[in-house]
């Protein structure tokens, strides 16, 4: 498969498939996620281990790709964020510190997406942008915490 002069890797491929699936990404075709998953880089993450700590500042949107985290505050778990689900956008969005710790629940692998990038995306995007705003404003209504 290839786009704008380049082929795409397998990884994309099989990265593009999954956000398909992702509520913040509804409404994209596969050829609109193909620049998403082009900014993200793969994050693996052992059984345990901190991805983020509450209060670090936010510098990516993450996708699960395999596996699941729990995330805690002050030592609670108050969501599990499993295959296809998404966090760190608000932080990206707002430039504020993150508000719980991030742990992997098992082995992980994740699409780490830069703020940077994320933002350029929802500007050339209005589509994403919108998406955005409908899920943000979901999980606000539920009371979310990623």
């Amino acid at each position: 498969m290839a786009t704008r002069g380049r082929t795409i890797t397998q990884r994309e491929i099989r990265d593009v498939f999954l956000l398909l699936g992702v509520p913040l990404f509804a409404g994209l075709t596969a050829e609109e996620l193909v620049p998403v998953v082009g900014v993200g880089q793969e994050v693996r993450l052992n059984a345990w281990e901190a991805l983020y700590r509450q209060g670090e500042a936010g510098t990516h949107l993450y996708v699960v790709i395999e596996g699941s985290l729990s995330l805690l505050r002050r030592g609670q778990e108050v969501e599990v964020v499993g295959k296809r689900g998404y966090l760190g956008e608000l932080v990206v969005l707002d430039g504020g510190e993150q508000l719980e710790d991030a742990v992997a629940r098992e082995p992980v692998v994740l699409l780490a997406i830069p703020g940077e990038a994320f933002e350029r995306l929802l500007l050339t995007y209005p589509t994403l942008a919108q998406t955005v705003l409908s899920a943000l404003a979901r999980r606000l209504r539920e009371g979310s915490t990623a």
